[in-house]
């Protein structure tokens, strides 16, 4: 919800790969009981070890571990070769999925400017909307192969749909290519995600599954190394996405084919992997049944609404980035005075010659209108995903500052201070967006470079940015009751992604009201000065959150709790359903 740039892997990846690395401790030393900070997508829920400590405390088993080792099914038990050959798959199937997801970053980002003609607006819907469903409905995919095992399997064959899903998506939009229509693109988009999420629920329960075969030196050692080897892909996978339709001159629709069949590729590697014959004892009702009774009980917790209320408000603000990316990469300038011709003519070519926006270049009657139609900055491919390692980097840099000296400091001054730095630093994206009469930023009038300034606001965007992520991770995970932690922290990180859905809305309007185009960039400025300011409504909120780490003693119940988390969650998907729907009824009429 709160990213402004491409990232070679989303801000909580890249800031709980920090935190695995850094809380890693020597190879003896077990791991604390307190729930740690789980990830959003690759990562294993927070049920692990820490649910196994409190299951024994307890004397029952934890609802995460239901989820992830149903009571109702039997496991064919596995031997100590079964997790060594896992330890070394299951790090390298993190890695190829590591470039695999970034593999057509750039290309996806250069094509809906210059190829679909997919203007700031519906590039929102599709990106803030569309492809956040799928990780909305996160928490059914996991209860699904928990549940619902296919032929005795329950991950493997739910990861081979995932990256089925996820090829046959991206060769189709390689292969149409610019004749696609909106409502297709779609669809590719949502099928896309689709994929990505069962691929990603399929591989954090299959970490966990092997992590509780982990003991004295290899305590944690599996998540880490997955962690690593995921960053490591997703490094790669975005400088191959700029340096392969730079310097290779690959067309990128046919970097989307190339995406697609590695994605199919990954399908031999899953093969290798164990996945236990499971056995079903009971019905499927029964373990519905007993899983709903302790979601709605830990729901029911007022301790668990108040800060949820934040985070929802916190996602949902809306954002610039499919206006700015779009600023970074549109040439400059669109139009030029043809003297010869007496008319206005476009300088910007799609990826076969053939020249864009001429209509628009044509309205112009006049050179002075004409030659001041500057257009973006016109990053190149490998600028751009530079500037998406970068935004990595400054993820990783704002999680070291945050376990270092501010995990423990007080929560509502940190936020509220970390809130204005970051919009602040927002702010100065408008550096790059306000021209002189001959075009030139202000950073070319103080002679700095357009691309020098952006790398180093990114960076300091990222850390400011991270240091806001964090403690709401952090206070997700620590909102899951002790016996509910893997679908309690589910539910949590859904709540906040129907929160950034909504938020995509938010953000598409936004951009459609201050007119904001693939060559009308006159009004973008105003858009960043909205939502760069935005977040600070939410400084209303802090004391809804808790004031530190360890302030979560409140355990009064309440229905109404547990009825507004419901309203939350279904009347931000019904209002990110209905715009999707309404917004494709548009683009047919």
């Amino acid at each position: 919800a709160m990213s402004q740039r491409p990232y070679a892997c989303s801000r909580e990846e890249a800031g709980l790969l920090a935190l695995s690395v850094l809380d890693s401790r020597s190879a003896a030393e077990p791991r604390p009981s307190a729930p740690g900070v789980p990830s959003a997508d690759l990562e294993r829920p927070s049920a692990g070890l820490a649910g196994t400590q409190m299951e024994e405390r307890s004397g029952r088993m934890s609802l995460g571990e239901t989820l992830l080792s149903r009571p109702s099914l039997t496991e064919t038990p596995r031997s100590n070769a079964v997790y060594a050959k896992m330890a070394i798959l299951l790090p390298w199937l993190h890695f190829a999925i590591g470039i695999t997801n970034n593999l057509q970053i750039t290309s996806w980002r250069e094509w809906l400017v210059h190829g679909a003609d997919i203007n700031p607006p519906n590039q929102a819907l599709l990106g803030g909307v569309v492809s956040a469903l799928p990780w909305n409905l996160k928490i059914f995919a996991a209860f699904l192969s928990d549940v619902v095992p296919i032929c005795g399997k329950r991950r493997l064959p739910y990861l081979i749909m995932g990256f089925a899903l996820q090829g046959a998506a991206w060769v189709s939009v390689g292969i149409v290519g610019d004749s696609i229509s909106f409502p297709l693109l779609a669809l590719q988009q949502f099928c896309t995600t689709m994929g990505q999420v069962l691929v990603g629920v399929m591989c954090d329960t299959l970490i966990v599954e092997n992590v509780k075969y982990e003991s004295g030196a290899q305590v944690g050692r599996l998540q880490t190394n997955c962690q690593l080897m995921f960053a490591a892909g997703g490094l790669l996978g975005t400088l191959l996405s700029g340096w392969l339709p730079q310097y290779a001159h690959i067309s990128y629709t046919f970097m989307f084919v190339i995406t697609g069949i590695s994605k199919l590729v990954l399908l031999f590697l899953v093969v290798f992997l164990h996945d236990p014959t499971w056995k079903r004892e009971g019905t499927i009702g029964e373990s519905a049944s007993a899983t709903w009774g302790g979601v709605w009980e830990s729901m029911s917790l007022i301790r668990v609404l108040k800060p949820l209320i934040f985070i929802f408000a916190f996602a949902m603000m809306p954002n610039n980035s499919d206006a700015f990316n779009t600023y970074l990469i549109q040439d400059h300038p669109i139009c030029a005075w043809d003297t010869a011709a007496n008319q206005c003519i476009s300088m910007v070519t799609d990826d076969s010659g053939t020249p864009q926006y001429q209509a628009h270049c044509l309205s112009f009657a006049s050179e002075y209108n004409c030659d001041r139609q500057w257009g973006g900055l016109g990053f190149s491919d490998s600028m751009f995903s530079y500037i998406g390692l970068l935004g990595s980097v400054g993820s990783v840099l704002g999680n070291f500052i945050f376990k270092a000296w501010l995990i423990n400091a007080g929560w509502h001054i940190m936020f509220a201070s970390t809130v204005v730095i970051a919009c602040a630093f927002s702010a100065m994206q408008l550096f790059l967006m306000i021209r002189n009469e001959a075009g030139e930023t202000l950073t070319e009038q103080w002679h700095l470079p357009n691309f020098a300034f952006a790398l180093g606001d990114d960076v300091i965007m990222a850390t400011a940015q991270q240091l806001l992520n964090m403690p709401i991770l952090i206070l997700m995970a620590r909102l899951c009751p002790a016996g509910a932690e893997g679908t309690v922290y589910a539910l949590v990180t859904s709540i906040q992604g129907v929160g950034g859905t909504v938020g995509g809305v938010f953000s598409k309007v936004a951009t459609q009201s201050f007119e904001v185009t693939n060559v009308n960039f006159s009004r973008i400025w105003e858009l960043t000065v909205l939502t760069s300011s935005a977040k600070m409504i939410c400084l209303l909120l802090l004391p809804l959150v808790p004031r530190n780490i360890t302030d979560n003693q409140d355990e009064r119940k309440s229905p109404w709790s547990g009825l507004t988390i419901c309203a939350l969650f279904v009347g931000g998907l019904v209002y990110a359903l209905y715009n999707i729907v309404a917004s494709l009824l548009a683009s047919t009429s």
